[in-house]
């Protein structure tokens, strides 16, 4: 942390007790003095910068709300927001405005819930300090304060809600990995008693398991040895068995949606045999598909299956902007009472049991905003804005754009640029997603807006691999980790040097997992191009991170095997070798600044060490926060305002950005 460095000291090497009294005299000094510095990029200095938004804000925000979910019986509501310094589960009855907490005793945050089907209980999952051995409570909405009880009480296990029984409030499907840490066996659960019955044991090549409403297991998917094939198997109730209806390559799609209306087939979406992933129904007897939508520029990203009646409601679509297709006329004339918004993305999130309630997100780059929605008497209620949509005129526009790439590849991506300036070219931070399989969208992104509010241009470039534009450009990154991959992300930098956009002299990459691999490998294989760079937990050597994944990665690794390679190959562990930052410290050129969970599973507190001690045995410009109790994602709020502060003072010392300065949360985040 840079602002304030004296004052910082002082608080960080007292103990609690002591920093109290203290911290209420700084207090007041701090606010009235602040750290706060003005923009020194040439191009920013006399620019008519919007308001400077407070860092906490984005990242440690207290009015933070979001996931709202309608109880099966269409008369409650319940959803995520803050208490006590962390997320967990609210709820109130559709009757009344009185709000309810659920007390989960616990420090670390809630992300995900369910409503139990007898819309009196919920259920939520829960990690400890970021590991992401995620265990399954429940807790009653009587007496939300009682502490709620551990359904899957077991040491070092990873636990995940399969199935909400429609018609069995008692019991729901789950997957746990107690038996082979390897892999997911399926269960039925008494939520009432805890007792398990196992419903699917893995053989040990199980990827997936596919349940009806009703609870039953009707088929599941397998990858074989030694090609890796995947194999739809559906379970044969007369003969007792498993029967093979249709296989394909690993790392094609083919995700199952639910049960088609006569309960003879599945909604898929697919590229089996094909480029880009469309909707199909899959005949479970015969093993046809059937062709029902397809996008002719990109991969179909969801579908939205009615519980009711099995009917698919809607195709949702990610371009440039969001797009819907409808194939329920309701549900078409549900969304057009959203239509005062201009480019807009819909989201549902939750429905009762009669489909009567939903609760809706809609949202723009520079707002979020969560409705509940009566389909009967065709009523929308707002419920919540994102907290940052307060500051909409200050937020920018995130701009779709496309480039060519050197070897003829049309990328896409997104720009936003801060308004109020008339000089060019801007200070810039590219950012780079994780996965990589994956892909950037278009929306409110709280790092993009708070980057662009400090006076930087932010690019975001959908390189080659990322998801969404097709098997071939997927493919095209196939060991091309530190190469085309790499390459994309320049000729992004290029584009924006071309068009006047960016400072070449004052670019920093930045990112997280492999966003953060991207930002080493910008700083060692590319040296002249960026002046500085930002990893958040991104591994430095390929070897070590594919041999210290998780266990239950297993049926994973196949993938990563064909785009990174096999450590346990000794020609593809040497390329591997000649891909990983780690072993080019020597080249860097810029300062550094690394980021670190302590606990997570993913990308190994190592990762991070490693790179660390070579770039200081090799004299180099790196400041390197550890999170001891974080993991993955570094969630807890203390942590991302420390990170996202550190950051914001780099960026100002290394692009000529602005400041906010010391932000007053930071004392908080001292305390408690």
């Amino acid at each position: 942390m840079k602002a304030c460095p004296v004052t910082m000291k002082i608080l960080n090497n007292m103990t609690r007790n002591s920093r109290f009294l203290l911290l209420i005299v700084l207090f007041i000094v701090l606010l009235s003095n602040g750290c706060a510095t003005r923009p020194i990029h040439p191009a920013l200095q006399d620019a008519a910068l919007p308001e400077l938004i407070p860092t906490r804000e984005f990242f440690a925000n207290p009015a933070t709300a979001f996931r709202y979910k309608v109880s099966p019986d269409g008369r409650k509501l319940a959803w995520l927001a803050v208490k006590k310094r962390r997320l967990t589960v609210h709820f109130r009855s559709l009757a009344s405005d009185a709000v309810q907490v659920i007390d989960t005793h616990s420090k670390r945050s809630v992300f995900n819930f369910e409503w139990a089907q007898d819309s009196r209980r919920i259920m939520y999952v829960q990690d400890q300090e970021g590991d992401e051995n995620y265990h399954i409570f429940i807790s009653g909405t009587e007496n939300p304060q009682a502490k709620p009880n551990d359904l899957t009480p077991f040491a070092n296990i990873r636990a995940a809600i399969h199935r909400i029984i429609k018609n069995d409030p008692d019991h729901i499907l789950i997957v746990h990995n107690e038996r082979d840490k390897s892999i997911f066996d399926l269960y039925r659960l008494n939520i009432n008693t805890g007792e398990l019955q196992m419903v699917g044991e893995n053989p040990g090549d199980v990827l997936a398991w596919i349940t009806d409403e009703d609870g039953r297991l009707r088929a599941r998917i397998r990858q074989t040895a030694p090609s890796f094939r995947h194999h739809l198997e559906v379970w044969q109730q007369a003969t007792s068995d498993w029967r093979t209806m249709a296989d394909w390559e690993f790392d094609d799609t083919f995700n199952v949606w639910g049960f088609t209306p006569d309960d003879r087939g599945l909604w898929v979406t697919s590229n089996r045999a094909r480029d880009r992933i469309g909707v199909w129904r899959f005949d479970l007897a015969t093993g046809q598909e059937s062709f029902v939508y397809e996008d002719p520029n990109v991969d179909v990203a969801e579908i939205l299956v009615s519980r009711l009646n099995k009917r698919l409601m809607a195709v949702l679509v990610n371009a440039d902007f969001p797009k819907i297709h409808f194939f329920d006329e309701k549900v078409k004339q549900d969304a057009a009472l959203f239509k005062d918004h201009h480019n807009f993305g819909l989201s549902l999130g939750s429905v009762d049991d009669q489909e009567a309630m939903a609760t809706v997100t809609v949202y723009t780059d520079r707002s979020v905003e969560n409705y509940l929605l009566d389909r009967v008497h065709r009523r929308k209620q707002l419920l919540n804005r994102h907290p940052l949509s307060r500051y909409k005129e200050s937020l920018v526009e995130m701009k779709p754009i496309s480039f060519k790439s050197r070897d003829g590849w049309t990328l896409h991506g997104y720009l936003l640029q801060p308004p109020g300036v008339t000089e060019k070219p801007l200070p810039m931070v590219l950012l780079v997603h994780g996965g990589p399989w994956a892909r950037v969208g278009w929306g409110l992104d709280p790092l993009s807006q708070f980057l662009a509010n400090r006076g930087y241009a932010v690019l975001y470039v959908n390189f080659r691999g990322s998801t969404g534009y097709g098997k071939s450009f997927m493919e095209a990154a196939v060991r091309e980790f530190a190469g085309k991959m790499h390459t994309d992300l320049l000729d992004g930098v290029n584009w924006a040097v071309e068009n006047n956009i960016a400072d070449p002299n004052k670019i920093c990459i930045f990112g997280g997992s492999y966003g953060g691999y991207a930002a080493l490998v910008g700083m060692t294989f590319t040296p002249d191009i960026f002046a500085c760079g930002v990893d958040i937990v991104g591994p430095s050597n390929l070897v070590s991170l594919l041999e210290s994944v998780p266990e239950y990665w297993k049926l994973f690794m196949p993938h990563f095997y064909k785009y990174v390679g096999n450590p346990d190959n000794p020609e593809d562990r040497a390329d591997m070798k000649k891909r990983s930052p780690l072993f080019y410290v020597d080249q860097v050129k810029s300062p550094l600044l690394i980021a670190q969970g302590g606990n997570d599973p993913r990308v190994k507190q190592q990762e991070s060490e490693q790179m660390v001690a070579a770039l200081r045995k090799a004299g180099k410009d790196v400041q390197y926060l550890l999170f001891p109790n974080d993991g993955h994602g570094i969630k807890h709020w203390k942590n991302r305002l420390q990170l996202f502060r550190s950051a914001e003072d780099f960026l100002a010392k290394h692009l000529g950005g602005r400041s906010n300065g010391f932000d007053y949360y930071e004392l908080g985040a001292l305390i408690f």
